[in-house]
């Protein structure tokens, strides 16, 4: 996504704090050419600079996604 220079944050702590202190996501997709999202619990990895996410089992959106 673009961000514009005067929007960037680029201090890595500020970044984490927030990410820390909001650990939810919305994914969006499509599902049959209709709007599809899922909040998912994120929980941040610092070592390896990574986000990792849970979805339900039963949360059919998870089937939709290519892994690339």
């Amino acid at each position: 996504m673009y961000i514009p220079n005067h929007f960037q944050l680029k201090d890595e702590e500020k970044i984490y704090d927030f990410i820390e202190k909001y650990s939810f996501a919305t994914l969006f997709s499509q599902h049959n050419g209709e709007p599809y999202a899922t909040h998912l619990p994120l929980k941040l990895n610092k070592g390896e600079s990574a986000l990792y996410g849970h979805f339900a089992r039963p949360n059919e959106q998870w089937k939709e996604i290519e892994y690339q």
